[in-house]
Parts: C-alpha cells; structure tokens; sequence
C-alpha cells in the first residue's frame, strides 16, 4: 500500500468518526431539547407492556394526556384520558433523562425478551425506540427508573377505569336532571352560603358575613324556569372540568389585592331518586378563592349562580 492510499485510508476514517460524532452530538442536543424541565406538553412517546406477539397493554403520552390500550392482538381503549399534572409530567420528563436513553441498546433477541418498549418521539430526527425486558431498564436516584414510573401510570388509568365514572358536566336538560349541582361560598366581611340546584329546583340558604346586610335574607326555594334552565346549561356547556383544578391555582391565602377573601367550593353530584337505569357516578369538586374563579375559564357559571345566590362577585384581579 503505498504513502497516497494509506493517507487516503485514513482522511476516511477520520471524516467518518467526525460524521458520526457530530450526528450523536446532534441527536443528544436534540433528546435533550425533549426532556428539559418544563417540557411536559411537547411531550410525545408510547410504552408497550408485554411482549411484542402476545397479548400487550399500550401507554401513549402526547400533549399532556396519556392513554391507555389493551392489545389481543386489536387494540381497545381502557378506562378514560388522564390529564397529567405538572407534577407528573416532570416525574416522568426527570425519569427519562436518568434513565440514559442514548447509552441503552434494544436486546439483541428483543422479539422474544423484551417485554417493555419505549418509543420517543425526536423532533427532526428519527424516532428513538428502545426494547429491553423490564429487568434491564436502569433505576433512578429514586430507586423506580421510567420503566417502574410508566407502569405504574398504566395501573393508575386501568384502575381508574374500573372505578364508578365521575360525573359529567349536564349538556341537555335531561342530564340536567340527573345532577345535583351545589355551590358553597363562605363568608367574609362579605356574605356567603350556599345554593343546591335539584331536580329543577334552586334553594338557597344564605349567611352573613361580618358586614350583615338588613334586612338578612332568608333561606328560599323556587323551580328554575325552562329560560333559567338553558341559561344555566349555557354557561356549564363552556365548562371544562378537567382542567380546571390545573387552570385555577391553589393558594394557601388569597392572592395580593384580593380583599374579597371568599372561598368557593363547586360540588356535581348525583341527584337523589333519579331512574334505577341510571348508573351511580362518584361527585367531583373543587375548591378555590372566588376572586380565582372569577378570573378563569368558570367565570361565567360562578357569576350566575353567585347572582341567583344574591351574592356580589369581585371584579377580575389582573
């Protein structure tokens, strides 16, 4: 081999080794870009659990919701859609990055071992896929690893998904019926108490804050109009309870400028004596500062049933 084609040999090798380090600087820039702390929403991979011929369960994470498959061999969906919380999204965004992705390498028999694979998606780049028993998979600090995390959030939707369903938020007045909607709000300088809507019917029972008012008003019932029902079936359809305990947030006490200090607590629960076909569902609520409901997505369902309650609601706290 003479002096020109020993170099040429060489120059390859050396283009070659560069090629390949800038393409792994490359792809862990961008694997990294994926698992920053506050990428959660961008978020998007799947986890399978079984083996790839059997029977497996399917885990897909994608703008902050995950769901869940059961695959013999189609695939049906299992339980309902889980918003994730912030919390969990940077659980499993911090399980990713200790879990090394690019110093893994799929089983060399994976069709036949690897009972756990991981999908992510790479923006730009092609998609990382890892197949590895679930033995395999590292830990993290925390001693659990992504592998433990994922399959625990699987069991969190199958379980869930047997439960009694929550309550849903009325559509129609026959759904309407169904539901007994309660709101509290407790007093302040500023009177409070508390609204029930059942079965068509809007009773009140009022109290009074440090500043009572004269003459105090006294508890009451009334039957909602056919107008009034619509009215309230107007503002619920722009409801959207699943993300309102992560829109609104939870403080300890009231926000700064909030002088109103009220807290208010929405309660959907199943009306009594509804038809025996009906199939029980749990209640669902939640409890924030009225000046923090005011100011999101459940203002204009807080504002009515506040004015029915014979209630001043504060203004929005910019």
């Amino acid at each position: 081999m003479n002096f020109r084609t020993s170099v040429g040999l060489v120059g390859s090798v050396l283009v070659g080794m560069g090629i390949w380090a800038a393409s792994a600087s490359a792809q862990s820039e961008a694997l990294h870009s994926v698992l920053r702390p506050g990428a959660g929403d961008a978020l998007s991979l799947s986890w399978r659990q079984g083996l790839p011929d059997g029977e497996r369960t399917q885990l897909s994470i994608d703008a902050g919701v995950a769901k869940v498959e059961r695959c013999r061999p189609a695939c049906q969906p299992i339980g309902r859609p889980l918003l994730l919380s912030p919390g969990q999204k940077e659980q499993i965004l911090s399980g990713l990055r200790s879990a090394s992705l690019l110093d893994l390498r799929s089983s060399d028999e994976a069709e036949m071992t690897a009972d756990r694979e991981l999908r992510l998606s790479v923006p730009n780049r092609p998609q990382l896929t890892l197949q590895l028993p679930k033995s395999e998979w590292p830990l993290g600090p925390d001693g659990q690893g992504i592998a433990g995390l994922l399959d625990d959030l699987i069991l969190k939707i199958v379980q869930a998904g047997s439960a009694r369903p929550q309550v849903t938020v009325p559509r129609t007045i026959e759904e309407l019926a169904e539901l007994k909607l309660q709101l509290t709000v407790t007093t302040h300088q500023q009177p409070g108490g508390v609204l029930v809507i059942e079965h068509g019917t809007l009773s009140i029972t009022p109290e009074e804050g440090s500043l009572p008012r004269k003459p105090r008003p006294k508890p009451t019932a009334r039957v909602l109009s056919p107008a009034e029902q619509e009215q309230l079936l107007t503002v619920l359809r722009l409801l959207d309870f699943d993300r309102l305990e992560e829109t609104i947030p939870v403080r300890a006490r009231p926000a700064i400028g909030d002088d109103d200090g009220r807290l208010v607590t929405l309660h959907l629960l199943p009306a009594s004596k509804v038809a025996p076909t009906v199939v029980p569902k749990q209640p669902r609520g939640l409890k924030r500062y009225l000046a923090d409901w005011v100011r999101s997505p459940a203002e204009p369902v807080v504002r009515l049933l506040a004015s029915w309650l014979l209630l001043h609601s504060p203004k929005k706290i910019e």
